[in-house]
């Protein structure tokens, strides 16, 4: 007789449990802003160590990048709704709860790096198809 009970009841228990889950995440992550957001901003090669991207498909055209994360609250309070054309988003500041801006490590054999020396650009680089 219990088992049938528990069996009945689960269904309900288990939505009740994914409901709760739900609204912790809504409330975490939409009206907390509590996440870690990455993208990319400019960088001149002539004087940081930049990845390389490719603009299309084809690989014709390359842009020059640095990555950055940076607390998505903070990202928010600083540009609003538009990252994309918002100077605050590509530099930290001492307010930021986290904030990181990562150049292109040359040393490492499998990074895919521009640098400018003297001047003249070095040899273009050889990407991956996967960018």
């Amino acid at each position: 007789m219990d088992a049938e009970r528990v069996a009945q009841k689960l269904p309900l228990i288990l939505l009740i449990a994914l409901a709760l889950s739900a609204a912790a995440s809504f409330y975490r992550f939409i009206v907390l802003e509590d996440y870690i957001v990455r993208y990319e901003v400019p960088c001149d090669p002539a004087s940081q160590d930049c990845f390389v991207g490719c603009e299309d498909t084809a690989c014709a055209e390359y842009h020059f990048y640095a990555e950055a994360r940076k607390q998505a609250r903070d990202l928010s309070a600083a540009c609003g709704g538009d990252v994309s054309e918002c100077p605050a988003a590509e530099r930290c500041v001492p307010s930021d709860t986290y904030c990181t801006i990562t150049y292109c490590d040359t040393t490492d054999p499998d990074a895919q790096c521009e640098t400018v020396q003297s001047g003249a650009q070095t040899e273009e680089p050889e990407l991956l198809d996967t960018l």
